[in-house]
């Protein structure tokens, strides 16, 4: 699970973040959802790692943070891990 909390009063677009592991990251839950009162500034699609290092992580992510919001994405393995038998 990755939460990423922005505090000031700027969005990033396209904002690079480390992450622990390959595979995609789908976010479940964003402060800015219009759901919840705020302007739609979410990050819709799962969005898959690069192998890239940032943050002391081996991968990243490029995610859309809304100003003074909370953004937070579940891990999900590579569909090779899948197709192989383990557990999602």
């Amino acid at each position: 699970f990755l939460v990423v909390c922005n505090f000031s009063d700027y969005t990033y677009e396209r904002y690079t973040i480390g992450v622990p592991e390959a595979g995609y990251w789908k976010e479940v839950a964003n402060s800015d959802a219009v759901e919840y009162g705020g302007a739609g500034r979410t990050n819709p699609r799962a969005l898959r790692a690069c192998r890239r290092n940032a943050q002391e992580r081996p991968y990243t992510i490029e995610i859309t943070l809304p100003s003074l919001g909370v953004a937070c994405f579940r891990h999900h393995r590579p569909v090779t891990a899948i197709t192989q038998g383990e557990e999602p």
